[in-house]
């Protein structure tokens, strides 16, 4: 379990990070990865937090397009696609 909080307590995020050992949980890299991810969340201003906060239409368009399969990604900076 982790917490950020930034802006005088204006903005934060509290995350669970499950790992396979409690020994893993207790490194400092896990530690680090976490509060990362944290940080990460906060910086990103997510729309919603709960999945129940997602509007319906929002969460249909996305079932739709899942069943297409992986969505093809965008080129590397400064590339262009190569003609068929």
């Amino acid at each position: 379990m982790a917490s950020y909080i930034y802006g005088g307590g204006r903005i934060g995020v509290l995350l669970e990070v499950n790992c396979e050992t409690d020994f893993v949980s207790r490194g400092e890299e896990f530690r680090e990865f976490v509060q990362d991810v944290a940080l990460q969340i906060t910086a990103q201003n997510p729309l919603y937090v709960r999945r129940e906060d997602v509007p319906e239409d929002l969460r249909k368009c996305r079932e739709i397009c899942s069943m297409f399969g992986e969505l093809p990604s965008l080129p590397a900076k400064g590339r262009m696609y190569e003609s068929l």
